[in-house]
């Protein structure tokens, strides 16, 4: 290492980090003094599930509109959105799909319209296990986990830390279990970053939303009105930060426990996760998936395909769930 180098850089990063510091002071004493947040209007629809944590999610629940349905053979889709966002991001494909299946999206903690704790540690993982209970305490029945983006992440860490039988697929959907996210990010010195991060992320979200969308007419005004929304709910920013700061192990480990057949569906154009049916081959050649596993590439989306392309999504899903069910 050229030390000479690094001790020329060094006092560059200090003023970036001091910069940053004094930018995360002012940004954090600004959210102390407006901490009465505007009231929010909760979507139509919407209904609480309090946990024995004491955490409320919130949820929507089509139930089984088509009455001749057998509520111990069809299927009950879970849907799980992507970071930062809520149940509306699959309100399109809730429309195609809700006489076949039963259909129950929810928000995470700390995400959407649910509750938002300090207290909770945010983690991918941990998500999967508020999932995991969720499904007990409303005694879901064949389940099958639905994801977008980093909720696919909690769609494999659910079943991978339960023995339960009630989970039986997991469709992952631009799924970001392939992301690297670096360690640093959770080093204390790296909150100012992290706020600045999370601040940009949030600010102007209906123009950010819509430049990952290649055909942006298809984005609704229900779903553009909900993401930001939820951007004014107490305590967002925070857990923002929070989950961009917590540290697990690769997420890609996730797929060795996994013991459900898996569907990944991509879109050629994702500008955040690109298709990765190479490495989803080189974890079935080396025996780390162990299970059936199909994968669709679309073409003509962005990253939120169930928002563009819908209807070929729901068709993908009503193709996995009927092989799945008759397995």
């Amino acid at each position: 290492m050229d030390w000479t180098y690094s001790y020329a850089v060094l006092p560059a990063l200090v003023i970036i980090l001091v910069s940053f510091a004094a930018l995360y002071k002012e940004t954090t004493t600004k959210s102390k003094v407006n901490s009465e947040e505007p009231l929010i209007e909760i979507p139509p629809g919407s209904k609480f599930l309090k946990l024995s944590s004491g955490i409320k999610i919130r949820f929507k629940d089509t139930g089984f509109e088509d009455k001749s349905l057998d509520a111990r053979s069809t299927a009950t889709l879970l849907m799980i959105h992507g970071f930062g966002g809520c149940i509306e991001t699959y309100s399109a494909i809730t429309d195609l799909l809700r006489d076949k299946f039963r259909i129950v999206a929810i928000d995470l903690v700390g995400n959407g319209f649910s509750d938002k704790p300090f207290d909770f540690e945010y983690t991918f993982r941990n998500q999967g296990n508020v999932v995991m209970n969720i499904i007990e305490e409303m005694d879901l029945q064949n389940v099958i986990l639905v994801g977008h983006s980093s909720g696919c992440i909690v769609c494999t860490s659910a079943p991978a830390s339960s023995k339960s039988e009630r989970v039986k697929g997991a469709i992952l959907i631009s799924p970001g279990i392939f992301q690297y996210y670096p360690p640093i990010f959770s080093y204390r010195i790296m909150r100012p970053i992290i706020s600045f991060m999370v601040k940009s992320f949030y600010e102007n979200r209906r123009a950010k939303l819509l430049k990952h969308h290649k055909n942006k007419e298809k984005l609704s005004t229900e779903v553009l009105n909900a993401f930001e929304s939820i951007t004014h709910t107490k305590n967002y920013r925070e857990t923002m930060i929070e989950a961009m700061s917590t540290l697990e192990p690769p997420y890609r480990d996730l797929l060795k426990d996994v013991k459900i057949p898996l569907l990944f569906i991509w879109s050629n154009e994702d500008k955040i996760n690109a298709p990765a049916d190479d490495k989803v081959k080189s974890l079935i050649n080396d025996g780390t998936l162990k299970v059936p596993v199909a994968t669709v590439i679309l073409t003509d989306s962005y990253h939120y395909i169930q928002h563009e392309q819908p209807e070929k999504v729901a068709i993908d899903i009503t193709k996995f769930v009927a092989s799945t069910m008759h397995r």
